[in-house]
């Protein structure tokens, strides 16, 4: 690639990165305030964590699917669609009456989350050369990171009068979000792979449509399954614990919130960045795996607010850092090739980790406080057993899952 394509893939991309910031503060704005919406409405406790799982399911049955849109749309009005429909829903959000419409409208959420969330990823792959994706992952990690404790904390001080406030504030992000989804994203991004000439063909030897085992790729979708499990069962318990056993205001889980944001900045930009340039992929994800279930051990005690927080910040520097070396998986395993499926079954995995972290979350929460915390870390555990024994079984020859994934 000469220079000239060089400069227009690094705009490309800081334009990419500059979209998803301004569209993960939006997405995120309601997550502090919907606590307080449920208990001023007398839901029980566990809906917190239904409510994610219903959004979850609809994700998990529908990314698969997200590809056969391709030949119809482009993956930025795929984007814009999910994104600006998300707005429109979230307007119902704010007016629930019933566990039932929180359960449809949650599911009608899932449908948009399935569109931007495969069409994100499925974008950045296309925009990308193999040697710097995972730095670039780290870097929209980061991101992503900062973006959603933004949107946390800004959510948060909004609803801290009338709870209503943040989703419609919410509603008009979103809207400005998906014209800037439609807009700044190249409707058909460069193809930078080495045999995009060979975009017609579909490698179909694997379950994923790649060119990994049966059992490699089982193993690595069981361990972003409950890799999400880990991670959204330990987040919908802190929320939920923040307000309920310290009897907190919204704001607070917003200022939690941005503080995990100044840490994930931190981290994914050093550790990250680090990560994807020292060590392969497999061996990487299978060490943070073990550091997450670590840390998260000391939540699991009776511990004062700031510990709390505190403790919870030593486990978010090595909790944001798992999916780029994950994602970056994706390629180093093949199953990126074009016309698969790899990132929608990667996407409807994760979230059918999400679906069964969300709903145990609220079972565990009302059976003790603790305990969603004690599953995230034997579930992080368990994730990090079998991406070891990925590193075993995965094909070898010709293939190296150092940094930048060549295959």
């Amino acid at each position: 690639m000469d220079r000239r394509c060089e400069m227009k893939l690094s705009k490309t991309v800081r334009k990419y990165f500059a979209v998803i910031f301004l569209t993960h503060i939006s997405l995120n704005m309601a997550h502090p305030v919907v606590p307080t919406l449920f208990k001023s409405l007398d839901f029980p406790d566990y809906m917190y964590g239904v409510q994610f799982a219903c959004l979850s399911l609809v994700v998990f049955l529908l990314s698969p699917q997200v590809k056969r849109l391709y030949p119809y749309m482009k993956k930025n009005q795929i984007i814009a669609a999910g994104v600006g429909f998300f707005a429109l829903i979230q307007l119902g959000y704010a007016n629930v009456r019933s566990v039932w419409q929180v359960v449809l409208i949650r599911a009608g959420a899932g449908v948009c989350n399935a569109g931007f969330l495969v069409g994100y990823l499925a974008y950045f792959f296309q925009i990308t050369k193999k040697e710097e994706r995972p730095r670039l992952l780290a870097c929209q990690a980061a991101v992503s990171a900062v973006a959603e404790c933004i949107g946390y904390y800004t959510g948060g001080f909004l609803g801290n009068g009338n709870i209503k406030v943040t989703f419609y504030v919410q509603c008009a992000l979103c809207l400005i979000s998906a014209a800037a989804n439609l807009f700044f994203l190249t409707g058909r991004a460069p193809d930078t792979s080495p045999d995009g000439d060979a975009a017609a063909k579909v490698r179909k030897t694997g379950p994923a449509g790649g060119i990994c085992g049966r059992g490699t790729a089982l193993l690595f979708f069981a361990a972003a399954a409950a890799a999400g499990a880990a991670y959204n069962c330990q987040s919908n318990a802190m929320d939920y614990y923040i307000r309920d056993f310290y009897d907190l205001n919204p704001i607070y889980n917003g200022m939690v919130r941005a503080g995990l944001g100044l840490v994930a900045l931190i981290s994914n930009f050093t550790l990250g960045v680090w990560i994807g340039k020292k060590l392969r992929s497999d061996r990487a994800v299978t060490a943070v795996f073990l550091l997450c279930a670590a840390t998260l051990l000391p939540v699991c005690m009776k511990l004062p607010f700031l510990l709390f927080v505190a403790f919870h910040m030593l486990y978010y520097v090595w909790a944001v850092v798992y999916r780029a070396p994950m994602q970056n998986l994706i390629a180093v395993l093949g199953m990126d090739a074009p016309g698969s499926d790899g990132f929608g079954r990667y996407m409807s995995f994760e979230a059918l980790g999400q679906i069964i972290g969300s709903l145990s979350s609220g079972a565990l929460y009302g059976i003790f406080a603790r305990l969603p915390f004690i599953a995230s870390a034997a579930l992080f555990g368990l994730a990090a057993f079998m991406t070891a024994a990925l590193t075993r079984i995965r094909p070898r020859p010709g293939r190296s899952a150092r940094g930048a994934g060549t295959r």
